[in-house]
């Protein structure tokens, strides 16, 4: 790198003064300690040190523990040494330290104090600036970064003989761009652009303000009267549009030839508008006049358009597919006041939306589908069904009759006693009773039988499913299983002719008892589940008659419930309880304790039925 001379020369003039300034600091501290180095022989210890890249404290403690000096060094600055010193008295490293590190040192009896001192300020010079000017072509290029802008004016007005000012307020601002070739006027109006800053004429003087309050002052001046357009663009990213109904067509047309843009209009705008628009971009200013009207103005290969948004030219189809959800149907959750200028067509197929008509319409409806077009949990619900049954029948009683023909006897007599005697076992249980003195029974109706009754029936019925629903978040799942009947119907046609003749038809018809349980969850933002329960449960009861369609119970429950991610509940209590209690004998013989149990037949029946149902959601996305 070659320097000038004169910069030589003030460097070592600067390193000079610096030296100067630091020297009586130094011959205090030299004299501070010879006075100590009689007391404390460690100063003059000579000591041999070789570090690199050491923090000063380090070396500092090194110092001390060679020497034995107590020695406290209080530094905030992050500072490393790195040097050799060989045979030299540790009073000399210290004094160096001081001079070097901008240290300074208190006595505080045997203790030495080190503390920090401000580094001197070199003085001022004038910083010369990367500015070039060319005489011949009158064109500047500027090289700032972070420079005064005080001294940049200065030093720009001496180059181009161009009175160039700038407001008081900012007298210590720093300025910072990089442009080549470009008359002084452009030249400074990038570098008010990157900076924020407003260029101004007054004559024959530039005068360079603050951004902010040159707008401020606009818009107290505009507020006066704001009948007519007024506009100030300073890039296509920061205009500034003022007045009050003013015709839309040409308020885009203005900043359009002031951007220097192409563009074509389709069809005249007539609607006219209030603008107060400050600092916003083109594309902002578009949306804002264009908002609410049936136009629209979209950029194609380089030319902005302008024109009806269902002119030919600016209509515009298009395929959004969907990610998550599907399509069908779709369309019918789309509001209806942003389908005024869309035509929408569900293409299954493809999973995707066919939208035509205007730009802005269309990305109005992709925005709307987006947001609705998120994963929707799937809710996994597992089900444990208990149905417990229990119950016990008691029959007892003696039976007798003719039947058409003879009976043979048969039946069970352990564990429980149901035995049907025919009339020849009867016959001969009197014969073994005849001839005990005067007692002579007969014999009975070779027709004849006799049945004893003397037992009890109990059981218990457990049944257990563990079926699995799965449905997505808001929809139903259902579970069903039954049993089915049936019964017969039997219909007689009579056709009447010359001799009525008699047709009978013979249906057998199903009645169906089910269990039914329905479920429809809702998954809210924080793991939690609303479901909304519905279980029904059937039963057959006995029929009144051999073909008669067998009666039917039913059982009920509904219920709202909330509930955590692979949390059970349990859903019970589902209970049915029937007893029947029911004889006949005899009369006045069945009522008489002992003898009743010969002179009638008792049956007694008691059954319980009792539902519990488990339920667990878990949620996955």
């Amino acid at each position: 790198m070659n320097l000038k001379l004169s910069h030589i020369l003030s460097i070592i003039i600067i390193l000079i003064g610096i030296n100067v300034k630091s020297q009586p600091r130094v011959d205090s501290v030299k004299v501070k300690l010879q006075k100590l180095e009689k007391s404390i022989p460690g100063l003059s210890q000579k000591i041999e040190l070789s570090v690199s890249n050491l923090p000063l404290e380090e070396f500092v403690r090194n110092i001390a523990s060679l020497t034995k000096l107590n020695i406290n060094l209080a530094t905030k600055k992050k500072q490393v040494v790195t040097n050799n010193f060989v045979d030299v008295p540790a009073r000399d490293v210290i004094i160096f330290l001081c001079k070097y590190y901008y240290l300074d040192i208190q006595l505080t009896g045997n203790i030495l104090h080190m503390t920090d001192l401000d580094a001197p300020i070199p003085p001022y010079k004038p910083k010369d600036l990367k500015i070039y000017y060319d005489t011949i072509s009158k064109n500047v290029k500027l090289d700032l970064k972070n420079d005064s802008l005080r001294l940049f004016t200065k030093q720009l007005t001496q180059l181009t003989n161009t009175n160039i000012i700038f407001h008081p307020d900012l007298k210590n601002r720093t300025v910072s761009v990089y442009v080549q070739n470009l008359p002084l006027q452009n030249a400074l109006d990038k570098l008010a652009i990157a900076n924020n800053l407003s260029i101004t004429q007054k004559d024959e003087t530039i005068v360079i303000g603050n951004l902010a309050q040159t707008r401020n002052n606009r818009n107290a001046k505009q507020k006066k009267d704001n009948s007519n357009l007024r506009f100030t663009v300073y890039d296509k990213e920061h205009i500034d549009v003022y007045g009050d109904n003013v015709p839309i067509q040409t308020a885009i047309e203005s900043i359009l030839k002031r951007l220097n843009l192409n563009y074509f209009i389709f069809s005249e705008i007539k609607e006219k508008t209030n603008i107060n628009l400050t600092n916003v971009s083109f594309k902002e200013f578009l949306d804002k006049v264009l908002n609410n009207t049936k136009y629209t103005c979209i950029e194609q290969e380089g030319i902005f358009v302008l024109g009806a948004r269902t002119g030919e030219g600016l209509r515009e189809t298009k395929l959004h597919k969907l990610r998550y959800r599907s399509v069908i149907d779709i369309s019918k959750l789309i509001p209806k006041e942003i389908l005024k200028e869309v035509s929408v067509k569900e293409f299954p197929d493809l999973n995707s939306l066919i939208l035509s008509g205007s730009s802005p319409g269309i990305k109005e409806i992709e925005n709307f589908i987006n947001k609705i077009d998120v994963t929707v949990p799937l809710v996994i619900i597992e089900l444990i069904i208990i149905d417990n049954q229990s119950g016990y029948t008691i029959e007892t009683g003696i039976t007798a009759g003719i039947n058409k023909e003879p009976t043979q006897s048969s039946g069970q007599v352990f564990p429980g006693g149901d035995y049907q005697m025919g009339a020849q076992s009867v016959n001969s249980l009197i014969n073994s009773f005849n001839g005990f003195g005067s007692l002579n029974l007969g014999k009975v109706n070779p027709n004849f039988y006799l049945n004893i009754k003397a037992m009890e029936d109990e059981g218990i019925v457990k049944v257990r499913s563990t079926p699995k629903l799965a449905t997505l978040n808001g929809h139903k799942a259902e579970y069903s299983i039954g049993n089915t009947e049936y019964y017969v119907e039997q219909r007689s046609d009579f056709v009447v002719n010359t001799v009525t003749q008699r047709n009978t038809s013979v249906m057998y018809k199903d009645v169906k008892a089910e269990f039914k349980l329905t479920v429809t969850p809702v998954v809210s933002g924080n793991d939690q589940i609303t479901m909304d329960i519905v279980v029904e449960q059937e039963d057959f009861t006995g029929r009144i008659e051999k073909n008669a369609p067998p009666g039917k119970v039913s059982r009920k429950f509904t219920s709202m419930i909330r509930v955590k991610n692979e949390d059970t509940i349990l859903l019970g209590g589902l209970e049915e309880k029937s007893s029947n209690n029911s004889g006949r004998g005899v009369p006045v013989l069945s009522r008489i304790p002992i003898l009743k149990w010969i002179f009638s037949n008792r049956k007694k029946e008691k059954k319980e039925t009792k539902l519990n149902v488990f339920i667990k959601p878990t949620i996955i996305y």
